[in-house]
Formats: C-alpha cells, structure tokens, sequence
C-alpha cells in the first residue's frame, strides 16, 4: 500500500476543478437559457389586442354554423377537425405586457355592433352587459374559439363566459357546494329527470 503524503504546492484536485469550471457554468446555464427561450415562444406569430370589433368577428357571430350543429349533421366528423374547418386553426398569442393606455371605453356605435353581434330576441341587454360583450368579442379576432364555445352561441342566450379569480379556500368552497347540490340531484332521483 503506498501511502500518499499531502504536498501544499501540489493540488491536482484543485487544478481539474478549474478546468472544468467552463463546462460546469455552461451545463447550469444551458437549462436556464432553453426556459427563457421557450418563454418567448418565437415560433408562435405575435399579434396586437383587437380595440374594435372587426367584420371577421361580425360575420363569424352572425354565421348559421357552429361546431355542435356540423357535428349533429355528420357526428362521423371530429369536432376539432369541424373547429379547424370552419374558424381555421392558426397559432396566434396576444402578447402584452401591461394594458394599453390608448384604449378608450366602447363608443355607443362599439356597442350597437356588439348588440348586433349577439341573439338576443327582442330584449336589450343592458348597457353594463354590452360593454363586458364587447369586450370578449375582441378576443375572438385571433382566436375564434376563445370564447369556449362557436361565436354564433356566443350571445345567443346572453352567457359570457369569464374567469372566476378568488382564493383557494372561496373557490374550493364553491366547488364543495356544487358537488353537494350534484349529489343532492342525483340522490333525490334529479337525474332520471335528464
């Protein structure tokens, strides 16, 4: 057995460290650059938030076609390929980083084209109503489909669909009280009513 005895002056160890500190700093930066390049996404077209509601969302809001009625008529058809048919399926990101400050309220002319835009039969939704319409229109002009359902359904029962923010323990609270009043309905013999 040969025994080593430490020698100050020559440290191997320390040597090969800094040799490989090159490599080492690129390996624990290479993740951190692939994240900040799939943050920026550039192979996804940009596009500007729509202000006005544009005659590509008109006429899709006052089209007969939706999804569900296409898939009643051939159900043989995939819905997707029924929603890629009829409002394309182009890969478009509104990126902004904070509001615009140039953008202004719904003018009254913004206002009857989002009352246009919508079935309402003979009511007038209310003022409130059209200005929030309004401004879910303006997200179907990259992305028909944004409004979770076709744009023709849209405003035909006066449903906007939003985005509930609240704290875990409020939303898990509704939750609770959904499933409970489910269950009740389907205990109580609610569901044969279906």
């Amino acid at each position: 057995m040969v025994v080593r005895k430490y020698d100050p002056v020559r440290q191997p160890h320390s040597s090969t460290l800094v040799s490989a500190l090159p490599l080492l700093t690129i390996l624990a930066l290479l993740p951190l650059s692939l994240l900040y390049l799939w943050s920026l996404q550039p192979w996804v077209t940009r596009a500007k938030m729509a202000t006005t509601i544009s005659d590509k969302v008109y006429n899709l809001c006052r089209a007969e076609a939706t999804v569900s009625s296409e898939y009643a008529r051939d159900p043989t058809q995939a819905p997707g390929e029924i929603a890629a048919r009829l409002y394309g399926s182009e890969g478009v990101s509104v990126v902004e980083g904070k509001p615009s400050k140039s953008r202004k309220p719904a003018s009254a002319e913004e206002l009857e084209r989002a009352y246009q835009c919508g079935r309402f039969g003979k009511t007038r939704p209310s003022e409130l109503f059209l200005r929030v319409f309004h401004d879910a229109l303006l997200t179907l002009e990259h992305d028909p489909l944004m409004g979770c359902v076709s744009p023709p359904l849209m405003g035909s029962r006066g449903v906007i669909p939003l985005t509930i923010i609240g704290s875990i323990g409020d939303i898990c609270s509704h939750m609770v009280s959904g499933v409970g009043v489910g269950w009740a309905f389907v205990v109580w013999g609610g569901a044969n009513a279906l």
